[in-house]
């Protein structure tokens, strides 16, 4: 599909959006779903970085380890900065457009990656207000074009211009839902080309919206790279992490040497398997091993465990049945795994620099640091 059509589509949908604003009822359900999507951001004050770097590490297919995610505060784009994320992860399809722009819906299946509610999204409003997406061809990703779904969200001043024969335009755009009628956009910006050349497919753009909303993405950066628990430890399908803070020097928007590059860091993650040696009476154990090589983060033991079908599905009928889960979490079609991560010594300077290492494992019941369902 070419670009101008996938523009056309955007539009279409879009327009189809902003003309149930003309009905009562569904301006009444709008207020709701108005009122709900800030409440739901507010929930999540805290973690729209995490939000989004976990959304563009689901962006990559599970059997992917090398995926990468570029984080980018330009603080001399705008007046409060720009954030980008970028992901090299697949990019966004039509079914991915209609997800977003409906409360509590999502393109992924339980149990596909880290999220799946369709909600976290949109904690980026207490950050910015008017975000971007710019993403590839979804049928050929490997041109340095952001040739795909290009899009922002109706903001209030569209709302109340396509509304601008009705009496109560104004009325109705000082209430109607943030991130529900797409529409298309012409230009991408000369950072999100740079980053499309580096081979990300997807970049979130967020013009922020006040110095407390930088000041959150900033702390929430520095989290990241300094994390007790490192981010990446169990970020299985990435092999790099991006952190990257830049002000002023040169042409805002571009990613150039003109910045000046205040923060930099360089998360990275490989993983080398090994097999469990078997206990004396020849019976091996219902867990596969890896070392995680985190770079200066160190390096850490991670075992693996799946939960048997039978007891993970009687888990979530229960919780199902109490009302603690909606009913998609019975869609769950996957395993379930549990990991759990112990930090490993660095190895004796002698060993590292012949390039070996010994590990030697002894397995007892021992309190799990921290596990993550997949």
């Amino acid at each position: 599909m070419a670009r101008n059509a996938r523009a056309e589509q955007l539009w279409e949908y879009g327009r189809s959006v902003l003309e149930g604003a003309r009905s009562e009822q569904v301006l009444r359900m709008a207020r709701q779903v108005n009122a709900v999507s800030y409440t739901s951001a507010r929930e999540y004050a805290g973690r729209s970085l995490f939000e989004l770097l976990q959304n563009g590490y689901d962006a990559h297919p599970r059997d992917r380890r090398d995926g990468r995610v570029h984080v980018l505060l330009d603080e001399a784009e705008g007046e409060w900065g720009t954030l980008y994320v970028a992901n090299g992860g697949t990019p966004f399809t039509w079914r991915d457009v209609e997800r977003v722009c409906e409360l509590a819906q999502s393109s992924k299946e339980v149990g596909e990656g880290i999220g799946n509610k369709g909600v976290g999204f949109r904690s980026i409003l207490l950050i910015s207000d008017a975000p971007e997406i710019y993403s590839a061809d979804p049928d050929s990703p490997l041109g340095p074009e952001m040739d795909g779904y290009c899009f922002r969200f109706a903001q209030k001043v569209d709302v109340e211009e396509f509304l601008a024969s009705e009496d109560n335009a104004h009325e109705v755009a000082a209430k109607y839902p943030p991130l529900q009628a797409p529409l298309p956009l012409d230009d991408v910006p000369a950072t999100c080309r740079q980053l499309a050349a580096q081979g990300y497919v997807t970049i979130v753009r967020l013009p922020l919206l006040s110095e407390a909303a930088r000041a959150e993405v900033r702390l929430r950066m520095r989290e990241l790279a300094g994390a007790k628990v490192p981010v990446m430890l169990f970020l299985d399908r990435l092999a790099g992490l991006t952190l990257e803070r830049r002000a002023a020097g040169g042409e805002a928007g571009e990613l150039d040497d003109a910045h000046e590059a205040l923060e930099r860091h360089e998360l990275t993650r490989s993983e080398e398997r090994f097999a469990v040696t078997q206990d004396g009476a020849g019976h091996g154990f219902p867990v596969s091993c890896a070392t995680v090589d985190l770079g200066p983060s160190g390096t850490f033991l991670v075992a693996r465990g799946t939960v048997e079908k039978e007891r993970l599905n009687s888990t979530l009928a229960e919780a199902v049945g109490s009302g603690l889960l909606d009913d998609t979490w019975q869609e769950w079609k996957r395993s379930a795994v549990v990991e759990v991560a112990l930090p490993l010594p660095a190895p004796p300077r002698a060993d590292r620099d012949a390039g070996r290492s010994t590990l030697s494992c002894r397995w007892a019941r021992t309190r799990p640091r921290r596990s993550r369902g997949t």
